[in-house]
């Protein structure tokens, strides 16, 4: 829950129900080492919901859903807003580092006639050239 808040009826349900589950095996297994891990286990739900959980009314919480809906949608309209703009990062780090795209082929290796759009002609240096 992202509003880390519940009204007590919930916390009161929640706790009911857990509380219930979680006796079926303490009555039902002899290992006290189990029946120990299941009673902290019981405690630790019940410290998470009255000391962690904050109780709000049914209102409040309504409000604060609809505050976070608010904000999510507006994150998510500024995201698909900055995905039409022109990523002017792109050109302002090709810029910096001197390389653009129209040179990749080049410092990959591979050589392009222009014509006839092949790209499958490794590039030779000069000495390699001599050599064949």
């Amino acid at each position: 829950m992202k509003t880390r808040a519940m009204t007590n009826a919930n916390k009161i349900r929640v706790l009911a129900l857990v509380t219930i589950l979680i006796s079926i095996p303490i009555i039902t297994v002899n290992a006290l080492p189990m029946r120990i891990v299941l009673g902290i286990i019981i405690l630790g739900h019940y410290y998470l919901f009255i000391f962690r959980i904050k109780s709000v009314t049914k209102e409040r919480l309504k409000e604060m859903i609809e505050e976070i809906g608010e904000r999510e949608a507006a994150r998510a309209a500024g995201a698909e807003e900055k995905a039409l703009l022109p990523d002017e990062n792109a050109e302002n780090t090709e810029k910096a580092s001197g390389v653009s795209g129209e040179n990749d082929d080049e410092i990959n290796g591979i050589k392009n006639d222009g014509i006839s759009g092949e790209k499958d002609k490794p590039m030779l240096r000069k000495e390699d050239e001599k050599a064949v």
